[in-house]
């Protein structure tokens, strides 16, 4: 037993001692829910210097930070970013190879501990830069030469397991991510200088929700464009059901829609193209296309790795009208391309340089008068040796021959650079036969057509041939 003079104070003691450890404990808790539920938001500047050093070692490229660095500590944490530069690698000049202005990055916890799901509250990024570029040796400054993989691997800890990419698209759970003024300039090996550029990106991807995805911008600095895209639910990437997809892409007067699903690097989609002018596309895809005008396409495409199937295609391009099917293998040494085309209407002149008839205009009156106008045009026969094929062409009408052409037949068979193509035509009432043929392995490269006909009337021939009207026989 205490005396009594000592156990008072020895109470009060005990006393302020649990009032103590109370405060305090209530003071850890209190914070806790604070910066749990509410957050703190700290200054990770001091963290530049040590991040840049590590993305530079990852990449070899020197990299910096200019710009702000913030982060958000609590169950929602945010990290906040600001100038970021890369610079460009050896011998492609001075100017930084990409920089960001800021990327946002907020994160929910809760549900990545009681559902699994690592739930993307706000993805971000504006002001972004980009310089690719290509020499003439083939070199580019967009090919990284990080730090060589060591060459042994430690085991993973027991007890540990891995994630794979399809694993975790089952994870995610992104809310929006928004993407503001990117700028790609490409520099090709000829040293010209073409421009890309997206305003605005924006895309979502919640839990057990369908993907999309839309954004809009400029090719070129004068081609506007605007893009809808529709997928499935990203966790069905991970397994083996078909992918649903659905876009739309505007280009000035075209409009491109595709519909259909994707299954890995295999798939089948429809689609259908429309435009008012065929050249809008010419300097997006960087080659040329005739003059045709309004053109229009539309088909079903089934694809898988190296084979490509397009049925049900029909299209129209200028006074050209076309149906069929087409079937590209790339299988082999060479490219090869099958199928059967029927035309209903066929005016070659836009496709050899010519510009596009009018609706009102005549073709030529005599063999002459093609003659001359195909004088002008050019076509290299080496091309021939860059793909095999096996075609069936047939034309209901050939617009953009003298006389009446029609009922044309043509069995194309093209194999290592030599093209057999037997021919079957009514030209001016008289039915002609034939055959075309060419040789890519000659020098110079040889083009032969042969037609003749045996007991027939002579038609309208005579001033086909010569210009010269009323002989009959």
């Amino acid at each position: 037993m205490l005396p009594h003079a000592l156990s008072r104070p020895l109470r009060r003691l005990l006393h302020w001692t649990a009032w103590t450890l109370v405060t305090l404990v209530l003071i850890v808790v209190l914070g806790f829910l604070y910066v749990t539920f509410v957050g703190i938001t700290v200054d990770a500047s001091f963290l530049r210097g040590t991040i840049a050093r590590t993305f530079s070692d990852n990449i070899g490229r020197p990299v910096r930070f200019e710009g702000p660095m913030e982060m958000e500590i609590s169950a929602k944490p945010k990290l906040r970013i600001g100038g970021l530069h890369i610079a460009n690698a050896p011998g492609f000049g001075d100017d930084d190879f990409a920089s960001l202005g800021e990327a946002r990055l907020a994160v929910d916890l809760w549900p990545l501990l009681f559902k699994r799901r690592l739930h993307i509250a706000e993805l971000a990024g504006r002001d972004v830069h980009a310089r690719l570029q290509v020499k003439a040796d083939g070199s580019n400054n967009w090919t990284f030469h990080g730090p060589k993989p060591a060459a042994t691997k430690t085991p993973a800890p027991a007890g540990t397991s891995s994630i794979s990419a399809d694993q975790a698209f089952t994870l995610l759970d992104i809310q929006r991510v928004t993407l503001e003024k990117l700028n790609v300039t490409f520099i090709g090996a000829d040293t010209r200088s073409h421009y890309f550029s997206l305003l605005a990106l924006t895309a979502q991807s919640p839990a057990d929700q369908l993907f999309k995805l839309s954004l809009n911008g400029a090719v070129e600095k004068e081609f506007p464009y605007q893009l809808d895209f529709t997928g499935g639910k990203l966790s069905d990437l991970a397994t083996d059901k078909p992918w649903p997809i659905a876009f739309t892409l505007t280009f000035l007067s075209s409009t491109l829609a595709v519909n259909g699903s994707i299954r890995g690097s295999s798939g089948e989609v429809t689609f259908g193209l429309g435009t008012e002018n065929l050249l809008e596309f010419e300097r997006l895809l960087q080659t040329r296309l005739p003059d045709v005008g309004a053109s229009g396409i539309a088909g079903t495409v089934t694809f898988a790795p190296h084979r490509v199937a397009i049925t049900q295609l029909t299209g129209a391009m200028g006074n050209t009208t076309l149906i069929g099917a087409l079937d590209f293998d790339d299988t082999g040494s060479k490219p090869k391309l099958s199928g059967s085309l029927r035309l209903p209407t066929l005016d070659l002149r836009p496709f050899l340089g010519e510009k596009p008839a009018q609706e009102n205009s005549e073709p030529p009156r005599s063999l002459a008068e093609v003659y001359r106008s195909l004088s002008v045009a050019t076509f290299d026969l080496r091309q021939l040796n860059s793909a095999d094929a096996d075609l069936t062409l047939g034309v209901g009408q050939w617009l953009s021959l003298p006389g009446d052409v029609k009922d044309v037949t043509l069995q194309i068979k093209l194999k290592d650079g030599t093209l057999q193509a037997p021919v079957k035509a009514s030209i001016t009432g008289v039915a002609l036969s034939g055959s075309a043929s060419a040789d890519a392995n000659a020098s110079p490269p040889k083009f032969n057509l042969a037609l003749g006909t045996r007991d027939s009337d002579l038609g309208g021939l005579a001033e086909l041939l010569l210009g010269v009207r009323g002989v009959k026989g």
